[in-house]
Parts: C-alpha cells; sequence; structure tokens
C-alpha cells in the first residue's frame, strides 16, 4: 500500500466537491486534473478509481485514507447512495 505521506504528496482533495487532483504529473494525468476514472460494479453502480504507484484503488478509501491518515477497518459508504459522490459529508465509515 501507498503511505499516507505519498497519497498527500500527490494528490489534493477537496472535502466540499468531492473531487480528488494531481499535485504531481503522472503519465497522461496533469497536475490539477481530476484523478481516477469512472468503473461500474457488479451491482451497476458506478465509483471512481485512482491508480496509484500501479495499485488500482476506490476513490472513496483513498478518500478516507488521505483525510483520516489510515485504511477504514471494514467498508466505506456513500450516505447518499450515489457512488461518485465523494464529498467528505456524504462519506462514512460502516461494517458490512
Amino acid at each position: 500500500m501507498v503511505s499516507h505521506g505519498e497519497v498527500r504528496q500527490s494528490l489534493d482533495y477537496n472535502p466540499e466537491s468531492g473531487i480528488l487532483t494531481w499535485k504531481v504529473r503522472r503519465g497522461k494525468a496533469k497536475v490539477g486534473q481530476e484523478a481516477g476514472f469512472v468503473v461500474i460494479s457488479k451491482a451497476g453502480k458506478r465509483y471512481r478509481q485512482v491508480r496509484i504507484r500501479g495499485k488500482l484503488i476506490l476513490s472513496h478509501r483513498l478518500i478516507f485514507f488521505w483525510m483520516k491518515g489510515r485504511l477504514p477497518v471494514d467498508e466505506v459508504d456513500h450516505e447518499n447512495g450515489n457512488g461518485q459522490d465523494n464529498r467528505w459529508t456524504n462519506l462514512r465509515e460502516v461494517t458490512h
């Protein structure tokens, strides 16, 4: 797993908009560009995912790590059910 410091050095997060942006150039991604891409789960829900150090991480889990400095114990839920709404007020740590 990537370290908390590396995540903070590589990505910026706006808790009000829920958007992660690159602070450094990564491949084709430019500084200031929104990080990640949309994926569709088996259940048909849409989420954003970010590739960092070759590993794919769901944006909401990465945001939780960015904000708290630790991974969630179990899951991160989107309170309003919209998997692309990554505003901090919409994310909560839950058990399955």
